[in-house]
């Protein structure tokens, strides 16, 4: 049985590379759990969220704080987890607003 996320723990999604982004993690809101903030690393090294304070502010956020921090302690780890439905409808939705990026 895979293992399950920790709530505070960002998920590593396997997707395509595009022109700028080559990396991305779901992080789950703290205060809604139900909202999912997608995060991304730009072949630079630079970091973007689909946060509001990221999207409207270009702020540095504690989404991606989350994921630098992550990838401190299990960098380039890959693991096979467990997600309920709704997390991944919810991350699904999520990646549906994260266009504005490109």
């Amino acid at each position: 049985m895979s293992p399950k996320p920790n709530q505070t723990e960002p998920i590593k999604l396997n997707l395509p590379k595009t022109s700028k982004w080559a990396e991305y993690w779901a992080v789950q809101s703290a205060s809604r759990p139900e909202v999912e903030y997608i995060i991304a690393k730009a072949h630079d090294g630079a970091f973007g969220c689909s946060c509001p304070r990221w999207k409207f502010k270009r702020e540095f956020c504690k989404h991606i704080q989350q994921v630098q921090a992550f990838e401190l302690i299990d960098p380039m780890e890959p693991k096979i987890i467990e997600l309920s439905p709704a997390r991944v409808a919810n991350i699904e939705k999520a990646l549906s607003r994260f266009s504005f990026l490109e």
